[in-house]
């Protein structure tokens, strides 16, 4: 029973980890945009699953706001929330200063953020340039693109992971190269937000220079797996160039390469002695995978997220036979379909639905 005054997003947070779990994920982190940060905690927990997360914060001034004081409660939130759910680098669950980024937070958030990432030794992410308007609005207000700001700022850095990057020219390919920061890789979100991903996009570059590459989902409902050979395939027929991205560092892509970026790469994301028991078992008697003849392969290319039987993080067995040892599933969605319809009622949102259901 979820104690918090706030069901909506606690029922959301435990809906996202099954699914996430279910898909044979074992590690998350959220992209900053939880507005009640110890529900969501408290909900998490009971799953079993591993993450960061971070508390909503815009500390950028919008019209008759004093920017001084946006500023001093935004940065209250990062340094109240890093009390609160400290990263001792064995906490199943910690709070990061996570940025919803783009244009929404001054310069001191940011400072701020990143000066709180190098004290707790924990990690800054934001969303940067998805499409062009972040480039022109920086452009506009600081005379340069966003990276170049960043970079001028001081805040970029092995500890700084930056969210889509679609939009980035050369120049901040070259910025982000030498600052050693991570970007992550959201290929659906790039599609169904219409980015100009094929277009524009210069992740097969950013790896060959040595950007770590970690993949994501940006709140689509997708699992990391789909993400790589999604990438794959985008960007194998943007540069006609069929031997991009083999299976080999697809799995990279969505197992270490997440770990580095994480700041875990010595406890998770791959079976070593020593590391944490992250173990994700896959169903192969299914015709997806056919008879199996390289395993590796044919789980980066053709396994179905369905094909998850069994999983454990840190060695505790969080879902057996595809159901969850924690949940009770069947209530849980229950009380995500009430808790969806009477959100709806209270706030009038329209049904845009073309199709009619009955």
């Amino acid at each position: 029973m979820l104690r918090s005054a706030s069901p909506c997003e606690a029922i959301a947070a435990q809906c996202a980890a099954l699914a996430m779990i279910r898909y044979g994920t074992t590690c998350f982190v959220e992209a900053g945009t939880v507005s009640h940060l110890d529900a969501t905690m408290e909900a998490l927990a009971a799953t079993g699953i591993r993450g960061r997360v971070g508390e909503w914060v815009e500390g950028r001034a919008r019209g008759a706001e004093d920017p001084a004081k946006v500023s001093a409660a935004a940065i209250a939130i990062l340094e109240s929330e890093i009390a609160r759910y400290p990263d001792d680098g064995s906490a199943r669950l910690a709070a990061w200063p996570i940025l919803v980024g783009h244009s929404t937070n001054s310069d001191e958030v940011w400072l701020a953020a990143k000066a709180l990432a190098d004290a707790h030794g924990v990690r800054v992410t934001a969303h940067m340039s998805p499409r062009a308007s972040d480039p022109e609005w920086f452009l506009a207000t600081y005379g340069r693109r966003p990276l170049e700001h960043l970079a001028d700022l001081g805040v970029l850095g092995e500890n700084v992971a930056l969210t889509h990057l679609a939009a980035i020219d050369r120049s901040e390919l070259d910025i982000l190269i030498a600052s050693g920061a991570n970007a992550i890789h959201c290929p659906h979100a790039a599609f169904q937000g219409g980015f100009g991903l094929s277009q524009t996009g210069l992740f097969p570059e950013m790896i060959a220079a040595g950007v770590n590459v970690m993949l994501g989902t940006d709140g689509v409902a997708a699992d990391i797996l789909s993400s790589a050979r999604l990438m794959a395939s985008v960007f194998r027929d943007a540069r006609c160039d069929q031997d991009l991205f083999p299976p080999g560092q697809m799995l990279e892509l969505a197992t270490l390469n997440g770990a580095k970026g994480m700041g875990l790469a010595a406890q998770i994301g791959s079976l070593e002695v020593g590391m944490r028991a992250d173990i994700v078992l896959h169903d192969t008697d299914l015709p997806e995978w056919g008879p199996v003849f390289d395993a590796p392969a044919q789980l980066a290319l053709s396994a179905p997220p369905s094909g998850v039987h069994s999983v454990w993080i840190d060695g505790a067995k969080v879902l057996d036979g595809g159901r969850s040892t924690r949940l009770d599933e069947a209530k849980l969605l229950a009380d995500a379909r009430q808790a969806g319809l009477a959100l709806i009622a209270r706030t009038q949102l329209p049904n845009r639905t073309s199709w009619p259901v009955v």
